[in-house]
């Protein structure tokens, strides 16, 4: 049974990710190094 999972997506612009995510979806960046960024929310967790 599947019970969870993480999606990880293309972003072109980091910048403009951030400000999507945190500022218009309400998710938290949790990290972000070399390009690649994880944000949550809830139980939500997204891979960029």
């Amino acid at each position: 049974m599947l019970l969870s999972a993480v999606p990880i997506l293309a972003s072109i612009d980091q910048v403009e990710t951030i400000v999507f995510y945190q500022e218009k979806m309400g998710f938290t960046l949790n990290s972000e190094w070399d390009g690649y960024l994880i944000f949550s929310r809830e139980q939500v967790s997204i891979h960029l």
